[in-house]
């Protein structure tokens, strides 16, 4: 059985309970590691940066400011999770841990949206987010 190492734990402490309850119940059947959670406007305004007045990919389309994430509520309301050993390149095993993670939420009676689901240029593989 997987368990969550000590920086997705760290991660977690910011993150709202029903998410975490969820990625809770994921990780016993399903490795994965948590790569974000819960981010300041600063945070927020850096990965926005990237790809357009810094070098990378972009990598969000929610600058922070007036378009604000879910990343950045108190506490977070979205995490982006990776499966373990990660390979960014292995869509795939994306889409594996987003289902696994769906039907733990279903299980739990909580709201999840994936990013996997949205479509066009925003598709979000990693990404989930509390539906309102």
């Amino acid at each position: 059985m997987a368990e969550f190492g000590k920086r997705s734990r760290q991660i977690l402490e910011h993150v709202h309970p029903d998410i975490v309850r969820v990625l809770t119940e994921a990780i016993k059947t399903f490795d994965f590691t948590v790569t974000a959670g819960r981010r300041t406007y600063e945070e927020q305004k850096a990965l926005y940066d990237k790809g357009r007045t810094t070098a990378g990919p972009i990598v969000t389309w929610c600058d922070g400011l007036n378009d604000r994430s879910r990343h950045q509520s108190d506490p977070g309301e979205a995490v982006d999770l990776a499966p373990w050993p990660i390979d960014w390149n292995d869509d795939a095993r994306f889409i594996k841990l987003g289902e696994h993670v769906l039907d733990c939420a279903e299980r739990l009676g909580v709201r999840l949206e994936w990013g996997g689901h949205w479509r066009g240029r925003k598709r979000d593989l990693p990404h989930f987010e509390l539906r309102v």
